[in-house]
């Protein structure tokens, strides 16, 4: 009726039943995005110390939030989990991830002083027109692939709670059919015996031929293990997604 491709919203029922609901429908964006992780403990912890999410909005948006919690155990988790528990928070209440990052920034600066300082990765992607922005708040870095090449992103700032204000340079890309966002804590690159680690892993990436966002992940922490002979000395976790046109 209205010449547009429509799928229902993300906060409508998905099922119709004998009660009255409302059903909202908007339109299909251009992409969709399939998403993949692997993750491995350090040895001898109960728990990790990463903890990642993904985030669908009601405006065609996905946002990809990864944490790292300084050292490892059961206090690195709490922190990495307060960090996307208040995240998940501002963004749903409707705040850009810009201002959601220095908020939770500010909530650490001003906690407890004996508390571990986090990092916080932010991959925030706008499916309609493939635009992507970054925020990296002292974690590892992160790559791009388009094919063959592999564009590394990354930036020198420190972990939250650290200073009262963030740095603000602005990380955008734009994204197209068949590219993925590979985000990775730096249990991962420390684990490559080189020291230009950022490097090598720019090349595996790039040589990869695995399409599905699992394998590739999986595939990624197969190198690490390798890489370290097993011992695994820090937590460890890759979060992958692929993004391809909607048909």
């Amino acid at each position: 009726l209205l010449h547009r491709q429509l799928k229902l919203s993300a906060a409508s029922p998905d099922r119709v039943d004998a009660k009255p609901h409302s059903f909202v429908f908007v339109e299909e964006p251009k992409y969709m995005m399939v998403t993949g992780f692997c993750k491995v403990k350090k040895e001898g912890e109960q728990v990790s110390g990463d903890h990642y999410s993904i985030l669908e909005s009601e405006k065609g948006r996905m946002t990809l939030l990864l944490s790292d919690g300084t050292g490892s155990g059961e206090s690195a988790s709490r922190d990495s989990e307060r960090v996307l528990d208040l995240m998940e928070k501002l963004l749903e209440a409707g705040y850009d991830p810009y201002a959601a990052s220095d908020m939770v920034n500010v909530a650490f600066y001003a906690g407890e002083k004996d508390i571990c300082h986090p990092t916080l990765d932010v991959c925030d992607l706008n499916l309609y027109d493939g635009s992507c922005r970054f925020i990296k708040v002292g974690g590892a870095a992160s790559f791009i692939k388009h094919g063959r090449n592999v564009e590394q992103i990354s930036r020198g700032s420190l972990p939250l709670g650290i200073f009262r204000n963030l740095e603000s340079d602005k990380l955008e890309r734009s994204l197209h059919d068949g590219d993925y966002v590979i985000m990775m804590t730096d249990g991962v690159l420390d684990a490559l015996p080189q020291e230009n680690y950022g490097d090598i892993m720019e090349q595996v990436i790039g040589e990869m031929t695995e399409i599905g966002p699992g394998e590739i992940a999986e595939k990624l922490m197969e190198l690490a293990l390798h890489s370290c002979e097993g011992h695994v000395k820090d937590d460890m976790t890759v979060l992958v997604a692929g993004i391809w046109e909607n048909t």
